[in-house]
């Protein structure tokens, strides 16, 4: 995976939000605007959420081995 910071004006593909995207998420390698674009709003909201689901798999799997 690569994250881009884009210039162009490109729409932040969340649903309901319109801003301007400031980031381009794509797999390494991929065609330029094959990837996700996201505004820097969007982008830190969806950090934390993966950064809270990627600590509650880290518990449950940590519970799951002192059994």
């Amino acid at each position: 995976m690569q994250l881009n910071i884009i210039t162009i004006p490109v729409k932040c593909d969340v649903g309901g939000c319109a801003r301007h995207a400031c980031f381009e998420a794509r797999a390494e390698g991929a065609p330029a605007g094959t990837g996700i674009y996201l505004c820097k709003e969007c982008a830190a909201e969806l950090a934390g959420l993966i950064a809270r689901q990627a600590g509650q798999a880290q518990k449950a799997k940590s519970k799951g081995e002192k059994r």
